[in-house]
C-alpha cells in the first residue's frame, strides 16, 4: 500500500533466505541490514514505520568508481514480514550490487538526520534469518 493504492507484484522469485548476507547496525536503528538477490532487508525488533510524517530510512550504495548513487527510501515499495521476535522490512534493490560502503541514514520528518552509519561491503557475511 502506498498513498491508498495497493501494488501487487506477480513475478516468480526463487526463495532468497539462503542467499542473504547481513551486517550489524549500531544504536537504535535496528539489528542489521541484509542483502539478497534484488532485495535489501532492514531487520529490527519492530517493523519500520513507513507512513508520511514518520522518520525515513534511506540507504545508499557508495562506490568511489561511480559518480553518483541513488538513495533507497524504505517508505516506498516496502513489505514488512514478522519473523518470530523480529520484523524484516523488505525493499527492492539494484540487480547487481557493487558497492564499497552502504550508507544508512534515518531522517526525521523535517529531513534532519537522526542517525547515520556507514557499513563496509566486507562487513556483510552469510547469515540465516530466525
Amino acid at each position: 500500500m502506498h498513498d491508498g493504492i495497493a501494488y501487487v507484484c506477480l513475478e516468480a522469485f526463487k526463495p532468497f533466505a539462503q542467499d542473504l548476507k547481513c551486517a550489524s547496525l549500531s544504536g537504535t536503528a535496528g539489528e542489521r541490514f541484509c542483502l539478497g538477490p534484488n532485495i535489501i532487508l532492514h531487520v529490527g525488533p519492530t517493523c519500520l514505520a513507513t507512513d508520511r510524517g514518520d522518520p525515513a530510512l534511506l540507504v545508499a550504495f557508495r562506490d568511489d568508481r561511480q559518480k553518483s548513487s541513488f538513495d533507497w527510501d524504505f517508505r516506498i515499495a516496502n513489505f514488512p514480514v514478522r519473523l518470530g521476535s523480529v520484523c524484516a522490512t523488505l525493499a527492492l534493490a539494484p540487480d547487481k550490487l557493487t558497492f564499497e560502503t552502504l550508507e544508512a541514514t534515518l531522517r526525521g520528518p523535517d529531513g534532519t538526520p537522526i542517525w547515520q552509519q556507514e557499513i563496509p561491503a566486507t562487513a556483510f557475511v552469510t547469515t540465516r534469518l530466525p
